[in-house]
């Protein structure tokens, strides 16, 4: 199976990587189910515009199958926003059936305004009678 993803990644992304790579590759992601492995081959298909690393590969499985069915949401990196086409990090809301998003497309919030709202439940933490207008 590592072999075949392999094939197919080098075939699509027009990379052909040396014994020594497949070797960390296969050592790497040996001790992964095929089934593990193919869903997250597609889903590196899907999200990587790039030939992916073992690391993104893992992630993939990690966060498919580290996931409980009561979880609504989850959150990878190196995806694609459907909405505005940032690559990074993304949420997809709920589980299979949702886009993916980046933070800023999945709250309405800029970077700043996130920053602010952190800064905001610090000065909570601290200040039991502060409340700002969002909260």
């Amino acid at each position: 199976m590592i072999q075949d993803m392999i094939i197919h990644f080098s075939s699509i992304y027009g990379k052909r990587i040396d014994d020594d790579v497949f070797e960390a590759y296969y050592q790497t992601l040996k001790k992964y189910s095929e089934a593990a492995l193919r869903e997250a081959g597609y889903q590196c298909l899907e999200d990587l515009t790039y030939y992916p690393k073992p690391v993104e590969i893992i992630k993939r499985i990690k966060s498919e199958y580290g996931t409980s069915a009561n979880e609504d949401s989850i959150i990878r990196s190196d995806v694609r926003c459907q909405t505005c086409g940032h690559i990074g990090e993304g949420i997809q809301d709920p589980i299979n059936t949702g886009i993916w998003e980046c933070r800023n497309c999945y709250t309405g919030l800029t970077p700043r305004k996130i920053r602010g709202r952190f800064n905001d439940l610090f000065r909570m933490m601290g200040n039991k009678d502060y409340k700002p207008e969002w909260a």
